[in-house]
């Protein structure tokens, strides 16, 4: 984060270590971003991370974890970190690939006073119904102050507009 500012002016808020980390299908040779971690791996990781941007002088920046697949994932996945990792993390992330499913109450109220993102959602609903009803029960239930849309443009099925 200092050298991307330093070098090219970009400012970091920041920083998640992991992507997707307590789901189980993540090979070495997968050909897709992610790496498993259990639970208690992913507390050390955020602690070590909040630790180190600390000692570089990042205070500023916040730690995010832990960009589960689902809500009811990252809810389990909240519960198991002490009030000491929970202290570390500013900004909860998560996708929504439990669609219509999943309790985004829960999630929300287990994080309250964390920002919380949506920082992935995907689906293959050319008809835009699926977006519409799961954008209004993330805004009705998660209360995300960012959702992100995995791409825009996708020639597979998981865009947006397919190209």
């Amino acid at each position: 984060a200092a050298q991307a500012k330093e070098r090219f002016g970009l400012e970091f808020t920041s920083v998640e270590p992991v992507n997707e980390p307590i789901a189980g299908w993540w090979k070495a040779d997968n050909g897709q971003e992610g790496c498993h971690f259990d639970h208690d791996s992913q507390a050390k990781i955020l602690g070590m991370v909040r630790d180190e941007l600390d000692n570089k002088g990042l205070a500023h920046v916040a730690v995010s974890g832990s960009d589960e697949n689902t809500y009811d994932e990252a809810l389990a996945t909240w519960k198991s970190f002490s009030m000491v990792t929970k202290a570390k993390v500013q900004k909860v992330n998560v996708h929504g690939y439990e669609q219509a499913l999943g309790r985004r109450d829960l999630l929300y109220k287990a994080t309250l006073g964390k920002r919380l993102w949506n920082s992935e959602y995907g689906e293959g609903d050319e008809t835009g119904m699926s977006l519409a009803r799961n954008l209004v029960l993330d805004f009705a239930w998660l209360h995300p102050v960012a959702w992100v849309y995995w791409q825009g443009l996708d020639g597979s099925g998981g865009g947006l507009i397919p190209s």
